[in-house]
C-alpha cells in the first residue's frame, strides 16, 4: 500500500473468499494511500462496488493526509469526489495549516480557490501563516497575506511572526513582513522580540536589518540589553561586534553587573569576552552561577 502497488491490491479486493473490504478500519487503506501520493490506489479504492471506503473517512484524514505531503493530485481527486467528499476546510483548515508548514504551494492555492467549503487563510489562529513562517516558506507566506477574503494580518498576535522569522533567520520574510503594504509589524514589537530572537541565534543580517529599519526600529541596548548578553552566552562574536559598534544606544558591556562578559566566559567563549572586555577596558567579571535564557 504504502509504495502503490496497485495490482496486488486489486488481486486482493478480487479475491473470491475473504476479501479484504476496501473501507476496512474505516478507510485506513485509503488514508495511507493518499499519504503516499497513490492516486491509481485512491482512484482504485473509492470506485469499489462494495464496501468503497468513503472519501471523507475519518473527518477528511485522507485528504489532511494527502496535503501534509503535498500530492496536488490526490487533493484534487478527494475534493471533486461525487459522494462524501471532504471538506476542503475539515477539522477547522487542518489540510491548509499541513500543507502550509510543508512550503506545498499548489496545495495551498488548491484549498484556498476551492469552490465551496475553502478553508480561511487565517484559521486556528493564524496557524498557517506562522507555522509557513517558521519553516521559512517565503512563498507561501506571500500567497496567505495577499489572499482576496480572510487573509491573516501581517502583524498578527502582535507581530509574532516577525518574531519567529528573526529567530530563525529567514531573512527574506522578515522583510517581507516589514514591508508588507498594511498592517505591517513594527521592528519593535513586543517590546524587540525580534530583535532579542536574531541576536539570540546569531543572525547578524537579522539583527541589522531591524537596528537600521527606517521606523519603529529597535534599539541596540532595549531591555538593558539584553541583546547583548544573548548573543555573548551564545558566542555570536559578530552579532556583539554589531551591537558594541552601534552609532545611537549602542548597549554598554556592563550592564547589568557584566553580565554579557560572564555569560560569555561561562560558556567557554572567549573571543566574546575578549571583545567585551576591550571595549569596556578591562573591566572585572563577577561570574553568575546560572546561564542567561532567551524568552
Amino acid at each position: 500500500m504504502k509504495n502503490g502497488h496497485e495490482a496486488i491490491i486489486r488481486l486482493l479486493l478480487q479475491c473470491k473468499e475473504h476479501a479484504p473490504r476496501a473501507a476496512s478500519q474505516d478507510g485506513s487503506a485509503l488514508i495511507f494511500a493518499a499519504g503516499h501520493g497513490s492516486e491509481a490506489v485512491v482512484r482504485l479504492l473509492l470506485e469499489q462496488k462494495e464496501h468503497a471506503p468513503r472519501a471523507d473517512c475519518q473527518d477528511g484524514a485522507a485528504l489532511i493526509a494527502a496535503a501534509g505531503r503535498g500530492h496536488a493530485a490526490v487533493v484534487r481527486l478527494l475534493l471533486g469526489c461525487e459522494e462524501h467528499a471532504p471538506r476542503a476546510d475539515c477539522q477547522n483548515g487542518e489540510a491548509l495549516v499541513v500543507a502550509a508548514q510543508n512550503g506545498h504551494e499548489a496545495v495551498v492555492e488548491t484549498l484556498l480557490d476551492w469552490r465551496e467549503h475553502a478553508p480561511r487563510p487565517d484559521c486556528q489562529d493564524w496557524a498557517a501563516l506562522l507555522l509557513a513562517v517558521q519553516l521559512g516558506h517565503e512563498a507561501v507566506v506571500r500567497m496567505l497575506l495577499d489572499f482576496k477574503k480572510h487573509a491573516p494580518r501581517a502583524d498578527c498576535q502582535d507581530g509574532r511572526a516577525l518574531n519567529i522569522a528573526a529567530e530563525h533567520g529567514h531573512a527574506a520574510i522578515v522583510r517581507l513582513l516589514l514591508e508588507w503594504r498594511e498592517h505591517a509589524p513594527r521592528a519593535d514589537c513586543q517590546n524587540c522580540k525580534a530583535l532579542l530572537g536574531a541576536a539570540n541565534s546569531g543572525h547578524e543580517a537579522i539583527v541589522r536589518m531591524l537596528l537600521e529599519w527606517k521606523e519603529h526600529a529597535p534599539r541596540a541596548d532595549c531591555r538593558d540589553g539584553d541583546a547583548l548578553i544573548f548573543a555573548a552566552q551564545n558566542g555570536h562574536t559578530a552579532v556583539v561586534r554589531l551591537l558594541l559598534e552601534c552609532k545611537e544606544h549602542a548597549p554598554r558591556a556592563e550592564h547589568q553587573s557584566a553580565r554579557a562578559l560572564n555569560v560569555a566566559v561561562h560558556h567557554g567563549h572567549f573571543e566574546v569576552a575578549q571583545l567585551l572586555q576591550r571595549v569596556s577596558g578591562g573591566m572585572p567579571m563577577f561570574f553568575f552561577p546560572f546561564p542567561f535564557f532567551f524568552g
